[in-house]
């Protein structure tokens, strides 16, 4: 079975799963950054008709300059470790380790008191905590969806579930159980919680069906298109010969003659619903789900019996602390299943869903309550009360703003100070003199609802990011049209925009896009792209100044401490941060960008190599990429090199991940080096610096 997805060599999904399928075969692979060197042994050389050693690699510069072999999707070696791993399956069970420090009871109990709120009851001690094991059940699938003949889409499904409830388990429990290390015999001998793989596996299927159908909705609306215009051209096509059978008729006057067209009009019409059909069945929306994984995971728990008191009536109850997340599992109701909160009835511990609601008298009002359900219902403090704050997000994406004019935003939920009492601990806890009574409950835990699914989540996340993204960038460019220090807490060291801001600081934003120096931009307009996994985040605009206009791409991550700006580049996005070219820019922009005035400062011998000669022929872009490479591990490099060669090395590895394509060959002419010492210095620089495609500096 596989343990997990971490990605090796060159960070490529396809090139670490068929390491991982010839590993499990008997190979022996080396990870060497953006390539892998493999000894297989004779079985594999067989059947793979490969070589003993083969260095395979995802990056086709690697292939190209080092002669790897490229593996990318169409490879018959990836395209048959798929269909192998598709026909085999991957089915197994495995164990987690145990954490060596675990939470004591009364932790856990006073945690559970927190989390966890019983309507109309409360949670007292019942015993010790007990070790066990919490099955997770891990369904993976591949859905090939088809919209027509020629759109035809494959993608890997995977969900993680409860195999007790089949209630899909959180991302930060997935990520856990993907990082962790797995053993194929549990360490310790407890206990296993129930497993309900009949439920679960129907969840899990629920689920894996509910995200191709997703997919297909997507495709079927350009399927739509491509349906629309293909009957289109049939209507036209058997228009225009029934108009041809219908001039035909009324030119003639034999009678033997129109039955014969009369014949043909017919059968054409008989065609014509013939092909219509044709095309509606070609263009139909199918979806196809093979599974091909199911992974049974023992992941280390912690069972809390409490008790939950209703007045003089106690009743039994069970929950289970995850290690991995150290949080409880969502409380679900001990008959029905549904995680809509509990409620303590007077017979029986349910949720709101299957407990009897109370009875009606026949003037309709409703049985009065207990002693003990007003004991046990009395409201707690009122600090203990939280509010959340909402940000707001423009439906439009597209956001405009006017530089020199920064908007300011004034506190709109702030914390209201009626009914409080006594301030709230750092706990967040009352005070004491506002403690609530022993018998009162907690606050409910709020139910889950669809605006907290996983899909919903990923919307917020994205739409989240959208708004940082263009925020960002509107503050960026109103500090740069205003002179100030253009928001260096928030630009990543060992950045292109690092790098720039050294060479030419406060003006380097409009010399990097080409702005002419008496210039100054009046308005802006940003938008920030959806995230795509393993890219960078992208936000691109213009800058205008009356009728001219200057396209930038400002590139940027999400980090723990806020957005972190990395490079600024001229132009539109291009894909994986490819630069662009010089055509593309325009003869006025690339002017400025080619012929750029030397910085002000004084440059290393490398550094003025590759601003001579790599300055004309790449623009500025490519030297502030070279550049910030070069600077990043200055003092650790010892190649021994003369300064053209590490040049002509660094540009050639920096230009190849750039999307512009040079050989070694040209950039050692460039340079003035050879070829042989520019090679090797490139394996070298490249063994140093780890550059790649997503982050070439």
């Amino acid at each position: 079975m596989s343990r997990s997805e971490a990605p090796t060599a060159g960070r490529d999904p396809g090139l670490d799963f068929w390491l991982r399928h010839v590993e499990a075969d008997g190979a022996l692979s080396e990870d060497e950054g953006e390539q892998a060197l493999v000894v297989l042994p004779p079985a594999l050389q067989e059947r793979l008709g490969l070589d003993e050693t083969v260095v395979v690699t995802a990056d086709p510069e690697v292939a190209r300059e080092d002669g790897a072999m490229l593996l990318l999707p169409g490879h018959p070696a990836l395209d048959g470790a798929a269909e192998s791993t598709l026909r085999h399956g991957d089915v197994g069970a495995a164990w987690l380790s145990w954490p060596d420090r675990l939470p004591a009871t009364s932790e856990l109990f006073e945690r559970a008191r927190e989390v966890v709120g019983v309507e109309h009851g409360r949670i007292d001690r019942d015993r010790e905590a007990a070790r066990t094991w919490l099955p997770v059940l891990r369904v993976g699938a591949l859905a090939t969806t088809s919209a027509s003949l020629d759109l035809r889409f494959q993608e890997r499904h995977e969900v993680w579930v409860d195999a007790r409830t089949g209630s899909e388990v959180p991302d930060t429990l997935c990520e856990a159980l993907i990082t962790a290390s797995w053993s194929a015999q549990p360490q310790q001998r407890h206990s296993v919680l129930d497993v309900d793989l009949a439920r679960s596996l129907g969840a899990a299927d629920q689920l894996l069906s509910a995200r191709a159908e997703l997919r297909a909705t997507a495709l079927s609306a350009r399927a739509a298109d491509d349906r629309r215009d293909a009957l289109a051209r049939v209507h036209t096509y058997y228009d225009k010969a029934l108009a041809t059978i219908h001039r035909r008729r009324e030119a003639t006057d034999d009678t033997e003659r129109r039955a014969l067209l009369d014949a043909q009009e017919k059968a054409t019409q008989a065609e014509r619903e013939r092909r219509c059909q044709e095309v509606e069945d070609s263009h139909h929306v199918g979806v196809e789900i093979q599974p091909f994984r199911l992974h049974l995971v023992m992941t280390p728990a912690l069972r809390l019996p409490i008790r939950v008191r209703r007045g003089a009536t106690t009743f039994p109850f069970e929950l289970v602390w995850v290690l991995a997340t150290r949080e409880f599992r969502p409380v679900a109701c001990p008959h029905c299943g549904h995680t809509e909160g509990l409620v303590a009835g007077r017979e029986r511990l349910g949720c709101a869903t299957c407990l009897p609601r109370p009875g009606r008298t026949p003037g309709g009002a409703a049985d009065p309550p207990s002693e003990a359900d007003e004991e046990a219902t009395e409201p707690p403090h009122a600090d203990a009360l939280h509010q959340t704050r909402r940000g707001t997000n423009d439906s439009n994406p597209d956001a405009q703003h006017q530089t020199g004019r920064p908007t300011g935003a004034s506190p709109t939920n702030a914390p209201s100070r009626a009914g409080r009492a006594a301030p709230a601990s750092p706990n967040g806890r009352p005070g004491k003199a506002g403690r609530p009574t022993a018998n009162a409950t907690r606050p409910r835990r709020p139910t889950p609802t669809a605006a907290t699914s996983p899909r919903a989540r990923d919307r917020r996340s994205v739409e989240r990011i959208q708004e940082v993204g263009t925020r960002i960038a509107l503050k960026f460019w109103d500090e740069v049209a205003q002179g100030r220090r253009w928001h260096r807490r928030r630009v990543a060291d060992d950045s292109p925009l690092t790098t720039l801001h050294l060479l030419y600081g406060k003006q380097a934003p409009l010399l990097a896009i080409g702005v002419p120096p008496d210039a100054t931009p009046e308005t802006i307009q940003a938008f920030t792209q959806a995230p795509e996994p393993g890219l960078l985040c992208t936000t691109h605009g213009e800058l205008r100044a009356g009728p001219n206009g200057w396209a930038f791409t400002l590139r940027w991550e999400p980090t723990a401490s806020g957005p972190a700006l990395l490079e600024l580049l001229p132009g539109l996005p291009t894909w994986d941060g490819h630069l662009p070219t010089r055509w593309s820019l325009g003869p006025e922009i690339a002017e400025h960008l080619y012929a750029t005035t030397p910085p002000p400062i004084d440059l290393d011998p490398v550094a003025d190599a590759l601003w001579r000669v790599e300055q004309p022929r790449g623009g500025l872009p490519l030297v502030v990429r070279c550049l910030t490479a070069w600077w990043r591990r200055t003092g650790q490099l010892d190649a021994g090199a003369e300064p053209v060669v590490l040049a002509a090395a660094l540009a050639s590895l920096v230009e190849n991940r750039s999307g512009l394509r040079r050989s070694r060959a040209e950039a050692a002419a460039a340079h003035g080096a050879s070829v042989e010492e520019v090679t090797a210095t490139a394996r070298l620089l490249q063994r140093r610096l780890e550059l790649r495609s997503e982050r070439p500096w």
